[in-house]
């Protein structure tokens, strides 16, 4: 099973990293990619993927919460209060998806009302992370007793991990004041 996730993530950061070497060529950037952040984000994924096996809970390594940390490690400014808004609006997300999982025998009716209420939690939140529509679909994918584990797999994720990027950005701050000062 680790084998499997190892073998994806590697396969998905080859095409994420080919795809902006060779297929953006033409395209205008309005953002640098910094790449130096892929591999802290590499390191990081491989860290919580050996703890979630050997917790025995290998689908805490939930995609659409990656995507938010990936995003997250490239902006130049990140604070608590982001991290804190990301992890509440991906775990009500995991939340609102079981719940309306276990609750709605219609899957249509289901995703309907679950890409509203992601919607309306965003305006209130007042923040953009399209992955939060993403969650609330992984009830359908995932086997049953993994589905009741969401909101509380998808918490500890959001922990561990935005409290992780938010640590190397701070710690990447005070190297660049030091760097400054001198």
């Amino acid at each position: 099973m680790v084998i499997y996730y190892i073998r994806f993530y590697f396969y998905l950061y080859i095409d994420a990293w080919s795809s902006q070497i060779w297929i953006d060529k033409g395209l205008e950037k309005k953002v640098k990619i910094q790449y130096k952040y892929m591999l802290v984000f590499l390191v990081l994924i491989f860290v919580w993927m050996g703890l979630c096996w050997l917790a025995g809970y290998p689908l805490a390594v939930i995609p659409p919460i990656l995507v938010v940390v990936y995003e997250s490690l490239q902006k130049p400014m990140y604070n608590g209060k982001m991290a804190f808004k990301q992890g509440l609006v991906l775990t009500i997300s995991a939340t609102v998806g079981t719940l309306l999982y276990f609750a709605i025998d219609s899957w249509i009716l289901a995703t309907l009302l679950d890409m509203i209420l992601m919607l309306i939690l965003l305006r209130i939140v007042g923040i953009r992370v399209p992955a939060v529509y993403a969650f609330p679909l992984l009830p359908f994918v995932f086997p049953d007793h993994i589905v009741a584990m969401l909101p509380l797999g998808s918490l500890i994720t959001c922990v561990f991990l935005f409290t992780s990027v938010l640590a190397y950005k701070k710690m990447e701050m005070k190297r660049s004041r030091k760097v400054m000062q001198m």
